[in-house]
């Protein structure tokens, strides 16, 4: 593309339509902003449109730095990457951590357990899930004793590590403090329930093989609950009061 200009069409004297358009040398003329899609390699990038015309090129491989430097509106631009290809927007949302909000909520559940003064490990069991689907599932295993603060911190920051740039995290838990210091992730503390249960085996495997095991599972997921372990009795006595009132 050699030349651009902005071309406006008029309709009974009103301005109905403004748009940028490319000539080339050879006179062939294009919307330049149409169907943009930027190609990024290991070399440099290319913003081409529809007409397959080049509108910039340069060394930069850097999306975002890319996307900033121009001087006009990219609407519905497609990125094409060795790792991506898709919206820009989409890629936005995933990977551009501080440019966007977090309002896509995630929730998960949290399970330790506070072992011996003189435990030399903590073990911690994670699990994302959507309704009744597990999304993802963690066992982690760390190889020192965690104060209930420090396995609240060390979850958040694991978990923060998994979300995408518009996501945050809600999270219960069982045996840790409830916890905000890790932005995007909010931990709150509660007694064990059934709804445990999953999280709960997840710590005990890290217990047992002394390492961490990550997953996510595509596609998610049921798990049945099994009631393995028995409800705190704090819990068991709200349900049952619970249940008398629905009797009356």
């Amino acid at each position: 593309m050699d030349c651009i200009c902005k071309q406006n069409t008029y309709w009974k004297g009103n301005l109905i339509e403004s748009v940028l358009v490319g000539e080339s040398k050879e006179g062939a003329k294009s919307r330049t902003l149409n169907g943009l899609t930027l190609t990024i390699a290991k070399d440099g990038f290319k913003l081409t449109n529809t007409d397959n015309a080049t509108l910039r090129q340069g060394k930069q491989t850097n999306v975002f730095a890319i996307y900033d430097s121009m001087d006009f509106t990219c609407e519905n631009l497609r990125l094409s990457m060795p790792d991506f290809n898709g919206n820009y927007e989409d890629y936005e949302n995933q990977f551009g951590f501080g440019r966007v909000a977090r309002v896509e909520k995630t929730k998960w559940y949290l399970y330790t357990e506070t072992l011996a003064d003189d435990a030399q490990e903590t073990a911690i069991g994670l699990v994302r899930y959507d309704g009744a689907k597990t999304l993802e599932i963690a066992s982690l295993y760390v190889g020192e004793r965690l104060s209930r603060k420090g396995k609240a911190k060390y979850a958040a920051e694991f978990i923060l590590s998994q979300l995408k740039a518009d996501e945050f995290a809600v999270v219960s838990s069982v045996n840790v403090s409830n916890y905000r210091e890790v932005e995007g992730v909010r931990i709150s503390g509660g007694k064990y329930r059934h709804k445990f249960e999953q999280s709960r085996l997840l710590f005990m495997d890290a217990m047992e093989e002394n390492r961490s095991v990550t997953e996510i599972l595509k596609p998610a997921q049921s798990y049945k609950n099994e009631k393995l372990f028995a409800e705190d009795e704090a819990t068991q006595a709200l349900k049952i009061n619970k249940e008398k009132e629905a009797i009356k």
